[in-house]
């Protein structure tokens, strides 16, 4: 018998996949939505402040993906450039904690679901 098979014919298994199957789901939501509300904030970045903004980081008006473009919003050079803008330093705090967000509740959910399947499987 299959692991589904056998997870799903035990009374609390399917709501184990269940529950599993809603958070890869929320957690995938999650990362589109922090995708989109990075690229938002630095496309508003490049065209509010496009002097201060290659000042700082060169590496913004590149093409293609670079890890710079991602990492330079989580620096204390960005929050004290985007302090004089309030629309912009706000899209930032969301990004950054969004980005938080995405990176740790992987983790929480796989954590209780280990302890699900350790009580109810």
């Amino acid at each position: 018998m299959s692991l589904m098979a056998e997870a799903a014919s035990n009374e609390y298994g399917s709501y184990t996949i269940c529950l599993a199957l809603l958070g890869a789901i929320g957690v995938a939501i999650l990362w589109v939505t922090t995708a989109i509300c990075g690229a938002q904030l630095l496309k508003s970045f490049k065209e509010t402040m496009p002097g201060a903004a290659f000042a700082a980081a060169p590496a913004l008006f590149v093409s293609g993906r670079n890890p710079q473009k991602v990492l330079f919003f989580f620096s204390k050079d960005a929050e004290r450039l985007l302090a004089g803008n309030v629309s912009l330093l706000n899209s930032r705090n969301r990004f950054v904690k969004l980005a938080l967000i995405s990176a740790f509740l992987p983790f929480c959910l796989v954590g209780c679901l280990a302890v699900l399947i350790i009580l109810f499987g």
